[in-house]
């Protein structure tokens, strides 16, 4: 058999290859062998805010932002409006106005819980994950514990 596999471990990510490894070089602990909560098959970025000791988490109580607001066209051929956070020096293009208060929540990037104005929620600060938030479950079940296992509890227990 020949391929590769994900792996996290505590801390930790790897890739075997299988061709080069048998199965039992791989530990229990270490199997990704069904999804995660929203981290499809094996999406080692959102793996990666788990397991990863070096991305820096800031608490965080959401508070209203500015949004960019533009008019984009769906696969139903109806207009939608579409929100983007506005960052600080983004030159509006044509058809897009700045909206005071505009965005007004996030969503958890494991559960996709939403995180409303004056909830607590935690953002990361990582040059290459950054600005990614997650809420209070998942944060002190998983992130701080640096461990998968409990993005695995069904929803309906978490709350």
């Amino acid at each position: 058999m020949e391929g590769s596999a994900q792996t996290a471990g505590r801390g930790t990510t790897r890739t075997i290859e299988i061709s080069l490894h048998s199965w039992w070089d791989i530990l229990p602990e270490e199997i990704l062998d069904r999804k995660l909560a929203y981290c499809g098959s094996y999406d080692l970025r959102r793996v990666n805010l788990v397991v990863n000791p070096d991305i820096a988490w800031a608490q965080v109580h959401l508070q209203l932002r500015k949004a960019v607001q533009s008019s984009i066209i769906g696969t139903d051929g109806k207009s939608y409006r579409k929100l983007s956070i506005y960052k600080e020096g983004y030159r509006l293009a044509e058809g897009e106005t700045l909206v005071e208060d505009g965005w007004n929540h996030e969503h958890c990037v494991f559960c996709t819980r939403r995180i409303d104005i004056g909830d607590v929620g935690y953002r990361s600060d990582h040059e290459d994950f950054g600005d990614e938030w997650v809420c209070g479950w998942c944060f002190h079940h998983a992130v701080v514990l640096h461990d998968l296992g409990p993005l695995f509890t069904p929803y309906a227990n978490r709350f």
